[in-house]
């Protein structure tokens, strides 16, 4: 049985917004009413009221008695429901722990033998029961993100994968051209973030991307190299001091997730530390031009370096 929400004229009257009769309301229900906002039922082809604080609150006329001098005298027609809205899929708990851990393995904040706290612990974290992070870790396991150990010394561990030249070539052949996208992408928006952090860098700033760009230099662990990596980037975004910028870096890092490391270590310090130090430089200085073609040269160069890899492998 599908019921519709009456809207109040002026005269005291109610007219209904579906063709079935109103219910009469009250005056305070009336008030009430009309401090509801008007959300369209997809579903059903009427409008609904739904309580809303009033800020957020959307104002729909709806159809008035005819009275003169009313704004509304004229009917106003039924509203078409709005082409592609369906009804919402709301993912499984599970899923969406998923999501969470993958995105912390893709941004580096997980590394490559990292092992995970404990079911409980990690449970309690993320608001979750125990059987749901053993259903998401099952799943980042068949996926090839996470190892389950178990035993003493046991427990979840990110997985570091290796590769063979043959599936290395293969994986670049599958997902070139989506890799392709992300680096052009990051080479428009990190050098913008770049220009806009060069009229705003301090000395703390530079003394953190010198800290994290030595911290790459001297480190032995492949994880610590891309973590540190990663910050750096992420912190010349937040300097350029607008949010959408920061997260379209972060989106992006995000995105370009290798489940292989293509190039050793000393491959990855003998380029990525002196670009980083001209990056550094440009912000030093406060030359924008300096530190966006730098960023821009960086980004574009370790794209080359990453299909170099690839053929080479």
């Amino acid at each position: 049985m599908t019921s519709a929400a009456p809207s109040a004229s002026r005269d005291g009257s109610a007219a209904a917004c579906s063709p079935s009769t109103p219910t009469p309301r009250s005056t305070s229900r009336r008030r009430s009413a009309g401090r509801s906002s008007r959300v369209w039922a997809a579903s059903t082809g009427w409008l609904r009221s739904r309580r809303t604080p009033s800020s957020r609150r959307c104002s729909w006329p709806g159809p008035r008695s005819r009275r003169e001098g009313d704004l509304y005298a004229t009917p106003v027609p039924s509203l078409e429901p709005i082409a592609g809205l369906g009804p919402i899929d709301i993912a499984p708990a599970y899923e969406v722990v998923v999501a969470y851990l993958r995105r912390g393995i893709h941004l580096g904040e997980f590394p490559p033998g990292c092992k995970l706290p404990s079911e409980r612990d990690l449970a309690e974290q993320l608001g979750v029961s125990r059987a749901t992070l053993r259903e998401a870790l099952r799943e980042l396991k068949g996926a090839g993100y996470v190892d389950i150990r178990r035993g003493p010394g046991g427990g979840v561990f990110v997985r570091q994968r290796t590769m063979s030249g043959a599936e290395l070539r293969t994986w670049f052949a599958e997902q070139g051209t989506e890799m392709d996208a992300v680096f052009e992408f990051r080479a428009v928006v990190e050098p913008l973030a770049a220009r806009r952090a060069a009229a705003r860098a301090d000395t703390v700033l530079i003394a953190e991307l010198s800290a994290l760009n030595e911290r790459m230099a001297t480190t032995t662990e492949v994880g610590a190299f891309r973590q540190a990596d990663l910050r750096f980037h992420l912190r010349i975004a937040e300097a350029a001091g607008a949010d959408l910028v920061r997260h379209a870096v972060e989106e992006a890092r995000a995105a370009l997730f290798l489940p292989f490391q293509p190039l050793d270590l000393d491959q990855m310090r003998e380029r990525t530390v002196p670009e980083h130090e001209r990056i550094v430089q440009g912000l030093k200085d406060a030359d924008a031009a300096a530190a966006a073609t730098a960023m821009e040269q960086h980004v574009r160069g370790t794209a080359h370096a990453l299909a170099s890899g690839s053929r080479r492998g």
